[in-house]
């Protein structure tokens, strides 16, 4: 099963992409979302540490299961006040 990951501001930037797809055999949690992300980037990993997911518009935490239909974006962290 395909996911598709939206990528916003520096992870944009860094992969020079604006999505990524990703394969799993079962529907994947935030977690192993996270996971696979890390195995792929490495340099990546710091900032998806401190970064959220959204999926269909919700912040989820790291146990949210997702599906192929599911619009999923990474946030980064958001300096500023």
């Amino acid at each position: 099963m395909k996911i598709t990951v939206l990528l916003f501001a520096h992870f944009r930037d860094l992969l020079q992409t604006d999505h990524y797809e990703l394969t799993f055999k079962e529907p994947p949690s935030i977690s192993q979302i996270r996971e696979s992300l890390i195995e792929k980037f490495p340099l990546i990993t710091a900032l998806l540490k401190n970064s959220i997911f959204s999926v269909n518009l919700n912040y989820q935490n790291d146990q949210f299961v997702c599906h192929p239909q599911d619009e999923i974006a990474l946030i980064p962290p958001v300096n500023g006040g």
